[in-house]
């Protein structure tokens, strides 16, 4: 079995932490950017607040079993940080899996879920600036009022209001820096967002 490439020097993980984007769950954090050495690596982070080694070592175990099975899975060239929470010591390896697989999807790492993965590369714009989200539209060959953007930060994700798209605001892991009304967007956790969806159809 080839051992994954690791992220091992300290300034790059407080790099990955600054500038990379993240997503957390109660068992874990997942941070992620990209980087140009054109394969994925993979970086754990588990504190001692967590327990004694050998609870500490058995986290990191399940860490980077998880990041093998699915690391075929994933769009390559990204540096990945897995943070361990509380609840990673008390759950099961299926439930750790379950959550690691939604964050990689909810990132974006898993490209077959989606028609378009933007990156600096392909992309002439980013958000928050609507050519952006028109950008994309154009790339799909859609008009924005045919599109729903669904999105976890108010002033980046629902800027796509501004060129005609749908927007529902995820308030699961909520990003609101700006300090926005909430209240001019529909918005709710994963199982309004489904129903939002059905009432749209």
């Amino acid at each position: 079995m080839k051992a994954a490439v690791t992220v091992k020097e300290n300034y790059e993980f407080r790099r990955i932490y600054r500038k990379g984007k993240s997503l957390v769950s109660p068992q874990m954090v997942l941070y992620w950017q990209k980087n140009r050495q054109g394969q994925s690596r993979l970086g754990i982070t588990v504190s001692t607040k967590l327990g004694h080694a050998v609870v500490r070592n058995r986290v990191r175990r399940r860490f980077r079993e998880l990041y093998r099975l699915h690391k075929p899975e994933m769009q390559p060239g990204f540096d990945v940080i897995l943070v361990a929470r509380g609840r990673a010591v008390r759950s099961t390896y299926q439930q750790l899996d379950e959550t690691y697989l939604r964050l990689l999807r909810q990132a974006g790492l898993v490209p077959e879920d989606f028609a378009l993965y933007t990156t600096y590369e392909n992309s002439t714009f980013c958000k928050p600036n609507p050519a952006y989200y028109l950008e994309i539209a154009r790339t799909l060959h859609v008009q924005p009022e045919e599109c729903l953007m669904v999105g976890n930060d108010a002033t980046e994700d629902m800027a796509a209001r501004e060129v005609g798209m749908d927007v529902f605001l995820l308030t699961d892991c909520l990003i609101n820096a700006k300090n926005r009304d909430l209240n001019a967007y529909p918005r709710g956790d994963f199982a309004a967002l489904n129903a939002y969806i059905d009432a749209l159809q």
